[in-house]
């Protein structure tokens, strides 16, 4: 049972839960010190400082996403994340009235994968910032990123909105920043409205509240027994996400990210250099900066230096998160509600009239397109294409032609259903290419819903998975933000499809 992997259910009763063993967080005043520096140099808005102020007191409570700092936001659901946490916030506010629920992105500012996060796909293309640089990508400098602003705003247009997005865009991405700074300064221009606060884990201070953390993965290095027992012992219904390691540390240092190896009982390898335990031990004391928690701790550090009382994501990161309950409890923690974020997608005003004049509904979009052209064809054409009336008649036929034969001798009556099968055969295939011809005749109904599937899924992915925040944004503005968190939640688990219609 998936509900025996996670410390809380994944509804309102596990989120009073949560916030019951929240109320104990000890570490409000080292995070709001440390929140308010990483933030003094952001217009933040009214809502998003007085968040922050808030955690200090024990009736506040942070829901959290995260994700990779992907250029300008990357995929749509990276937007569709934070929007969801905002809204989860909201409904738990006017649930729980007098605590207060703060929407968190935590910014994975110590990833290394370059390649998951240079580029985005906007405008039927793909935009890359060429940068060699290697470590984490939060210390990137953003050397050579004009070209790749550029080009977005060639294919951006003039617009009112388009000209809106390129000011913040340019103030954040800017070859004098590294792009953990971009990342914050772009996403709170967007978000800040709605009171989202942005952390980033890469933080000395922080970093030195988790050193006992820390230390005993070194030391002990018991979550790699406790998840590969869970991952063992569990019939899940999804795939293994994360393999551990034995110790779910990296390494930081300047233009690398480097893995620590265990190679033998006390002794680990950090790229070509071996230490004893006992000396990395003793340098986690005095630079806690230079240790960067794998996906196994990054969510045992969220936790630990965080009142939260859940994590917003998508289905296979919180696939992940379930395998780490027994890591968490060696380090005696809790997991937080584990909420699948809202999925969404956008039509805009041609699609929804393209769908309406070809008479299909909004569950159709996620049908084959190819058994849809065909029932289409089928309905508006059906006399003129299917042979039963012709069926019938050979069928009336072959039936006198069998009782004739029978009569006359009545050996003859296999022959006879061998030839009626046989002929009924030559009639499905003679079937089957004239609902051929029809669909090829019907070349405008084919050409709008190929138009409305390529746009549903650009290159044959899910909108969101594929298109960028800045295709919608030129069109929509700022105020698809509201509309978004207005139809959002995710407690409802479903399907979101928001539709702008001819007025």
């Amino acid at each position: 049972m998936v509900s025996e992997l996670s410390h809380f259910s994944f509804d309102e009763v596990g989120l009073t839960a949560a916030m019951e063993y929240r109320e104990s967080f000890s570490k409000r005043t080292v995070l709001v010190s440390r929140l308010k520096a990483q933030n003094k140099d952001l217009d933040l808005s009214e809502l998003s400082s007085k968040n922050i102020s808030a955690l200090l007191d024990p009736d506040t409570f942070t829901v959290t996403t995260g994700h990779q700092l992907c250029l300008l936001t990357g995929p749509l659901y990276f937007v569709h994340k934070i929007l969801s946490t905002v809204k989860l916030c909201q409904i738990l506010a006017q649930k729980h009235p007098g605590k207060v629920f703060v929407p968190i992105y935590w910014m994975a500012s110590e990833d290394h994968d370059l390649a998951e996060v240079d580029h985005l796909y906007a405008f039927g293309k793909q935009f890359r910032w060429n940068t060699d640089q290697k470590g984490a990508f939060g210390k990137m400098k953003l050397r050579g990123i004009d070209p790749f602003l550029e080009e977005i705003e060639n294919a951006i247009g003039k617009s009112e909105y388009a000209l809106d997005i390129i000011r913040l865009m340019r103030k954040a991405y800017s070859e004098d920043k590294d792009l953990a700074n971009a990342t914050r300064i772009f996403v709170n221009g967007l978000f800040s409205k709605h009171g989202v606060v942005i952390i980033d884990g890469d933080d000395i201070e922080l970093k030195r509240s988790f050193i006992p953390v820390m230390k005993k993965e070194l030391e002990r290095r018991g979550s790699y027994d406790s998840i590969n027992s869970t991952i063992e012992g569990s019939d899940r219904a999804f795939k293994v996400q994360v393999h551990p390691r034995p110790i779910n540390l990296f390494y930081l240092k300047k233009g690398s990210r480097e893995r620590i190896d265990l190679i033998e009982n006390e002794k680990v390898q950090i790229g070509p250099i071996t230490l004893d335990i006992e000396d990395l031990i003793e340098e986690l004391g005095e630079h806690p900066e230079r240790f960067s928690p794998n996906v196994v701790l990054r969510t045992v550090y969220q936790e630990f230096i965080l009142p939260n009382i859940a994590y917003v994501g998508g289905a296979g990161e919180l696939a992940y998160w379930l395998e780490f309950k027994t890591a968490f409890e060696g380090f005696e923690l809790k997991m937080p509600v584990l909420i699948l974020r809202d999925h969404v997608l956008w039509l805009n005003r041609k699609d929804a009239n393209r769908i309406k004049k070809a008479g299909l509904e909004l569950i159709d979009l996620f049908r084959d397109p190819d058994e849809l052209i065909t029932e289409k064809v089928v309905a508006d054409r059906e006399k003129e294409i299917f042979l039963t009336d012709e069926s019938a008649e050979l069928k009336n036929l072959f039936e006198r032609i069998a009782k004739k034969a029978t009569d006359l001798e009545f050996t003859l009556q296999r022959s006879a259903g061998a030839e009626e099968a046989r002929v009924a055969k030559s009639i499905n295939r003679l079937q089957k290419k004239m609902v051929r011809a029809a669909k090829r005749q019907s070349s405008e109904l084919t050409e709008r819903l190929g138009m409305i599937h390529s746009s549903i899924f650009p290159e044959g992915t899910l909108q969101e998975r594929r298109i960028n925040l800045l295709e919608l944004y030129v069109e929509y503005g700022p105020g698809m933000f509201d509309v978004a968190i207005e139809n959002m939640n995710a407690l409802n688990k479903e399907f979101l499809i928001l539709s702008q219609q001819d007025q």
